[in-house]
């Protein structure tokens, strides 16, 4: 690495395997993913991914507050990820997992990602509440709430055991 003044701070030898943006990607923290090795400002910029683990705990004890028939906030206790992935069914239990390695959109219901049939990615962030938006009046939905780490590009979610619950939305406000 180039300090910016001439020195070499630590001397790297390695294969160039593609290249990225006037970068390189390569291995170089030894691990098995490419890091992004970046010359820049007459300094070399490394960017190495983080591998993260899968979460050891779930969250708990789902509830919900302000139901307005078309919207609901949906509150939870965290388990250990950096972060919760919220799904949702309408009228039936969820009944698919998330996937490692695969970063889902969360929207109102029906836009988010979908993952199997009918199940949508309503929330995706670090919070232990969501409102959720998109739904149905007087409508059963089921819930499944599972914990992740993410390190770059790359999650690790705890599939075993999802917090889940129900609710059915209010008539109309």
């Amino acid at each position: 690495t180039n300090d910016g003044d001439g020195g070499i701070t630590e001397i790297v030898t390695y294969s160039v395997t593609s290249s990225y943006s006037g970068g390189v990607l390569i291995d170089y923290d030894g691990d098995n993913d490419l890091d992004i090795i970046h010359p820049r400002d007459n300094k070399m910029s490394i960017l190495t991914n983080t591998l993260p683990t899968t979460p050891s705990s779930s969250g708990f004890g789902v509830s919900f507050s302000k139901n307005f028939g078309n919207q609901i906030n949906a509150n939870w206790g965290s388990g250990n990820g950096n972060g919760r992935l919220v799904i949702m069914k309408q009228g039936s239990a969820v009944d698919a997992i998330p996937s490692d390695d695969v970063i889902y959109t969360a929207d109102s219901f029906g836009n988010g990602s979908e993952l199997g049939s009918g199940n949508y990615v309503v929330y995706a962030g670090t919070s232990n509440s969501a409102i959720i938006t998109g739904l149905s009046t007087n409508t059963q939905y089921y819930i499944a709430i599972y914990e992740y780490n993410k390190g770059g590009t790359l999650v690790k979610y705890l599939t075993t055991t999802p917090v889940t619950s129900n609710v059915t939305t209010a008539d109309a406000p």
